[in-house]
């Protein structure tokens, strides 16, 4: 099995989960990328399809609240900029990773 796996900013962490997925046998390289910027998600995927080759499965599981957005906070505080910044890593960036999905990927089904 191949896995591409992405972070933000815990390298270290990420590091650490692939030597751990490595000593299973499993074939894995870590890849950095900012969710919120667009360039920085393509990038990501050419990447990913030089070492590992395109992927078969997409699990998107990035999220961010940023400052003042989540259960906790008070909408009134967030501004425009913060709000399009999440909206970007959380909804534009798991749509631009499928979008690079190879056609077969996305017809195959799950």
């Amino acid at each position: 099995m191949d896995l591409a796996l992405h972070y933000f900013t815990q390298h270290d962490g990420a590091l650490a989960l692939v030597e751990e997925l490595r000593a299973t046998g499993v074939r894995v390289a870590a890849f950095q990328a900012d969710l919120a910027e667009f360039d920085s998600v393509r990038a990501m995927h050419a990447k990913v399809a030089e070492e590992l080759g395109h992927p078969d499965i997409l699990y998107s599981n990035a999220a961010m609240t940023g400052s003042v957005l989540g259960i906790k906070a008070k909408i009134e505080d967030a501004s425009i900029e913060e709000f399009e910044r999440c909206w970007r890593a959380n909804t534009g960036g798991a749509f631009l990773v499928s979008g690079t999905l190879p056609p077969s990927t996305l017809t195959r089904g799950c």
